[in-house]
Parts: C-alpha cells; sequence; structure tokens
C-alpha cells in the first residue's frame, strides 16, 4: 500500500519521496490505516517504494505485487495526462479508499484495480456507495480475469457481468496488464450462451492512450455477426435431450408441457440475439417464450400487443437494458410486429408451434437467414 498512519495519527505517503527521505522514514514506525498493524518498507531499483505488512499478517488490506504496481501505474499514467489524481485517497463520507482518484471538469472518478475475485454483493455495495456520492466507479479487472474460450469468445463469470459498462449502445469491460503495461477494453459484447461471450477486443499501450480513450465506441459489430453461434446452439437445442438441466429450466419445461406442448419444438423467433441478454439470468429461450405465449400468441392478426417493461441487471454505470423491448425491435425486423407508439405494438404475423423437429430445424434456417440477409442491409 502507498499509504501509512504515523505516530501522530497522519496519513503518510512514499510516492512523492526522494531516496534519502525514503530511508530516512525507515526510522520512524508506520501502521496499517485497516488494522493498525505495524507496517514496513519496501523499495528498490525495480520496486516503488510502499508499505506492506510483516510475515503472517492476517489483514485483508496485503496487496499482491500485481495491485500494487497496477494502481501505482494507473496513477502516473492519468498523473502524466495533467489530470487531478491522488492515490488511495480516504473518502470519510463513505468510508472507502479507491486505488486512484480523479477529478476532470468538476466530475470526481474513483479507479478500482480489482485483481483478487470479491463477492457480487461486496461490488454492489461499494459501486453503490460511489454512485450515490456523485462519484463515477471505474473497475479495471486484473488481466487473468480475461479468459478466451475460443478465438472469438471470452468466458463470462458471474463474477464479470458485475462489471459490465455501457455507453455508445454497447456494453464494455477493462482489464489491465501491468507487465506489459496494457489495458485490453473489450466492447460489443454479445453472449451466445450464460457463460460465453462474443467480443471485440483492443489491447492498448498505456503509453500511447488518453483517459477518455477508454469510452470511446469501437468499430461497428453488429449483433447478427453472433447468428452463427446462436445457429449451433439453437441446433443443440432442438437435437439434444439433457437430462439434467437447472431448476429454472425444469420450470419452463413444466409451463410449456402444462400449456400443450413440448419445449423441444418451441417457435423459431423464441430464441432471437438479444444484445441486452448479457445482463440477464435466465435463458433467452425461457423468457422469450413466455412472453410470446403469454402475450402475443393468442392475440388476434391486426391486434395490439403489449409486452410488460422485463429489465435485465443493471449495469456499473446504471444502464437498465429493457430486454423485453429490444426483443420486439427484432420481431419487428423480421415482420412479426409492427410499432404504433412507444409501448403499443400491431401483430403482423403468426407464429406457431412446430408439429416435430425436421420442421422446426427448417424454419431456424430461415430465421437465421433473415437474420443474415439484416445484417447484410
Amino acid at each position: 500500500m502507498f499509504n501509512a498512519i504515523n505516530d501522530q495519527g497522519e496519513l503518510q505517503s512514499l510516492y512523492t519521496k526522494t531516496k534519502a527521505e525514503i530511508d530516512s522514514c525507515r526510522q520512524k514506525a508506520y501502521y496499517c490505516p485497516s488494522c493498525e498493524e505495524p507496517l514496513q518498507i519496501r523499495s528498490g531499483p525495480r520496486v516503488t517504494a510502499h508499505f506492506a505488512h510483516f510475515p503472517n499478517s492476517d489483514c485483508h488490506r496485503g496487496e499482491t505485487l500485481e495491485h500494487e504496481t497496477g494502481k501505482w501505474l494507473l496513477y502516473k499514467w492519468t498523473k502524466h495526462q495533467g489530470l487531478h489524481s491522488e492515490l488511495e485517497k480516504f473518502l470519510p463520507e463513505i468510508r472507502q479508499r479507491p486505488d486512484v482518484w480523479l477529478t476532470i471538469n468538476n466530475k470526481q472518478v474513483a479507479i478500482e484495480y480489482q485483481c483478487a475475485t470479491i463477492s457480487e454483493k461486496e461490488i454492489r455495495k461499494r459501486t453503490s456507495a460511489y454512485l450515490s456520492s456523485g462519484i463515477f466507479p471505474l473497475w479495471v479487472l486484473g488481466h487473468h480475469h480475461l479468459k478466451y474460450s475460443s478465438k472469438k469468445t471470452l468466458k463470462l463469470t458471474p463474477f464479470l457481468s458485475s462489471f459490465l459498462y455501457h455507453f455508445h449502445d454497447q456494453y464494455f469491460l477493462y482489464f489491465f496488464n501491468p507487465q506489459e503495461c496494457t489495458i485490453s477494453v473489450a466492447s460489443r459484447l454479445r453472449t451466445t450462451s450464460p457463460r460465453v461471450c462474443m467480443a471485440s477486443i483492443q489491447c492498448l499501450s498505456l503509453h500511447q492512450m488518453a483517459f477518455p480513450d477508454l469510452f470511446q465506441s469501437s468499430p461497428e459489430k453488429p449483433l447478427y455477426s453472433a447468428v452463427p453461434f446462436w445457429e449451433k446452439l439453437w441446433y443443440s437445442h432442438r437435437t439434444t435431450y439433457k437430462k439434467h438441466v437447472s431448476t429454472e429450466e425444469r420450470q419452463f419445461r413444466q409451463y410449456v408441457y402444462l400449456k400443450g406442448f413440448h419445449f423441444s419444438l418451441i417457435p423459431s423467433v423464441c430464441y432471437l440475439p438479444v444484445e441486452g441478454q448479457i445482463t440477464m439470468k435466465e435463458k433467452p429461450f425461457i423468457w422469450q417464450t413466455r412472453l410470446l405465449m403469454e402475450y402475443f400468441l393468442y392475440v388476434p392478426m391486426g391486434g395490439r400487443v403489449r409486452f410488460p417493461v422485463l429489465k435485465g441487471r443493471p449495469t456499473t454505470n446504471g444502464y437498465y437494458p429493457d430486454v423485453a423491448y429490444e426483443y420486439l425491435k427484432l420481431l419487428q425486423s423480421l415482420g412479426y410486429v409492427c410499432q404504433q407508439s412507444n409501448n403499443t405494438w400491431i401483430k403482423t404475423k403468426e407464429v406457431y408451434f412446430h408439429r416435430h423437429v425436421d420442421q422446426a430445424i427448417e424454419e431456424d434456417q430461415k430465421i437465421m437467414h433473415a437474420l443474415k440477409k439484416l445484417h447484410r442491409i
């Protein structure tokens, strides 16, 4: 850590001191701001001067070298740009100490460089505290959290989902590698399954980018570029029976059975690639089928279709996607509804449950072809 308490109860820093001043500090006593345990000073030719706990300390403030190095580099990066920034500034009103504190055009920003995996509850608590005080929290994750499922897809864990941002009609995640001094910006995030998402990833050198570059729109990669992934998943759903499924999916199967249908024969428009799906815990074919069966299937042609608001989890910057509205926009693109007003749609095409798997697969292919055609247009 870069701050500690001295004998007079004052917060002291090392990162602005000369080597001689640091050597002088070694003769004094310093204590952890969190647990009040004694601290030692570490410094050297390859190590930025900082305070550290002695071995066998149980303090939760104990930090890894990756974290210490990372927040120091992020601090120097913002400072080099002429931004007003401070390391580990204590915010008494919310009792939090962000890794880097920024003031930009009267806007307050707290950068949290998160290397360790913490609970979703803790993430929400700290994020809410910042937002309630008018502070923008910018969570930057350790590079080891960036894991690939394949060349074009990332592993999406519940932990990562807690750090989503929404700017320019797209979703973002941020990762920092202090060894290579690079920030990876994952944007255009689109889920293809509950634990996998497609992404456009830019690896940017910290020395060649400015702070505002983090929030720039990435090159256009339409949602429909994910269609091949959806196609494989949909085919598997049609042809492979999974005996062991979640409680949520078992309840969904029972719901469909009670309506007189089989879950493998649900309409082809019950698995559309809605962008806000990344904020949903419920699988797309479950909530889309329920919406169609409750609010569309038995509406007469030309009748009004009114889906209830269906919001996903909020992003870190407070954006609530209405996935039901996004779904209606896709249905409109495919000719099933026509928008009459902001929340009223007219049914223009029927949706049917399939009679057998071959018919379902044939219709799936037609829907996929239509989505690809929309992409080309």
